[in-house]
């Protein structure tokens, strides 16, 4: 396998998986507990058969956490953009963005050498070449992302940076690779939660007597993605924004997408909780501010209050003072680009469940008219039973079978009492 030179460029090799090199990425190699844990732990790691079945997942995560596709912008249109998808897992995204999106280049980044092993033979399924995609096994401790200054121009990070031992010498580093026109979608856990304030704080502390000891902001580090996880943090969204600013974005908060764990949670034990004087005051004032939009979900102070928080992240102030609003310019035609091709994409979901709606309801007439025909033959049958019975003599030859049906259970009653047994005794005794 070719290695990455310390300029950046990563070469081409036999397979999707690009080995760092041992000069430019040394602490990559100096596993740590995050590491380790998810080396052990992949995300998701369902080892697909076929094609459909991994598009069918992409579809599942967007159903499974409502506001996910909406606040994320996945996948957008990307038109000959390099994308970096840090902390790719077994590769959910990268097949996204090469599927549905026109990024000339995507690199998947993550610690996890199994995940990327799975990612590869995910992407070899849907038949995306080396040269589209490449991923690069990296690791907690290493201090740069082996990119070049100004050479990507889109970071997608789904809920990675909250399982790093450093968070912001990452976002430092998304900052120096980016493009000035360049821009990055981040998601770490939400603190404005229903999955810390009532998922965690009362059905799994008080309610199920779970994580003994800890109060829910500990908990919470336990309910997400393992017990032993060794690193689970959330954040309130001015504490996320601030970090990233000082890395040097322009931060833009989007809000928190849900999942149905937390939905589930809502119908459950809200009422409950709220009448529960167990329940700390903190998660009780949370959950009394909550109000709901018109499809049932949550919002706490303006943004959903799921456990998804989506940033917006741009480095439009890379460019020269006098360049800004160019760039700004740029950023923002190119996300009406991805607006547009998200349409697109949604457009041609729904097609699809449409044309599967169409196929179930051909079946289901189908079956429709299955049951009419066994009625029919049903009615048949009983009316050649009617007619047979009509017939001359048929009805004295039932008489007789009728005749002989009481007969034979007399006897059977006769044997049971044991009457015919006793009368052949009393017969055979001799006189005296």
């Amino acid at each position: 396998m070719a290695a990455s030179d310390p300029t950046g460029r990563i070469g081409m090799g036999q397979s999707h998986l690009i080995e760092p090199s041992h000069s430019a990425t040394s602490a990559a190699r100096q596993r740590t507990l995050v590491d380790q844990y998810w080396e052990q732990h992949v995300v998701c790691s369902a080892d697909f058969s076929t094609s459909r079945e991994s598009e069918e997942q992409l579809q599942w995560r967007f159903e499974w956490y409502p506001l996910f596709r909406e606040f994320t912008g996945l996948y957008g249109r990307h038109e000959g953009e390099i994308i970096l998808d840090y902390g790719c897992g077994p590769g959910n995204d990268l097949v996204g963005f090469a599927l549905y999106s026109r990024a000339k280049r995507i690199i998947g980044v993550d610690v996890s050498r199994r995940a990327l092993d799975l990612a590869a033979r995910r992407l070899s399924i849907h038949g995306i070449v080396r040269g589209r995609v490449e991923l690069l096994l990296s690791g907690d401790s290493a201090e740069r992302i082996m990119l070049k200054d100004d050479s990507v121009d889109f970071i997608n990070c789904q809920g990675v940076l909250q399982h790093t031992s450093r968070p912001q010498e990452l976002l430092r580093e998304f900052y120096r690779i980016l493009k000035p026109t360049g821009r990055s979608v981040v998601m770490v856990y939400n603190q404005d939660s229903v999955w810390l304030h009532l998922y965690t704080a009362f059905e799994k502390l008080l309610r199920d007597g779970e994580f003994p000891g800890l109060d829910a902001y500990a908990a919470f580090a336990r309910n997400v993605d393992g017990v032993d996880c060794p690193l689970a943090r959330c954040y309130r969204h001015e504490d996320f924004i601030r970090m990233c600013n000082e890395a040097g974005f322009h931060t833009d908060y989007v809000g928190a997408y849900l999942s149905k764990t937390e939905l589930d949670s809502l119908d459950r034990s809200l009422h409950m909780a709220l009448g529960d004087p167990r329940l700390p005051a903190a998660h009780r004032d949370f959950l009394k501010t909550l109000v709901f939009d018109t499809r049932g979900y949550p919002l706490h102070q303006g943004y959903h209050a799921g456990i998804g928080g989506v940033y917006r992240l741009y480095c439009w102030n890379k460019a020269p003072e006098e360049q800004h609003a160019l760039a700004r310019e740029a950023v923002v035609q190119t996300e009406l680009a991805d607006v547009r091709q998200q349409i697109s994409q949604l457009e041609t979901y729904c097609a699809t469940l449409q044309a599967r709606r169409d196929e179930i309801q051909d079946r289901c007439a189908e079956l429709q008219r299955r049951h009419a025909d066994l009625e029919r033959a049903v009615e048949d049958l009983r009316q050649w039973q009617e007619r047979v019975r009509s017939l001359p003599g048929v009805q004295l030859l039932l008489a007789i079978r009728r005749r002989i049906l009481r007969l034979f259970a007399q006897l059977r009653n006769a044997v049971g009492r044991g009457q015919i047994g006793s009368s052949a005794h009393r017969h055979s005794a001799p006189e005296e």
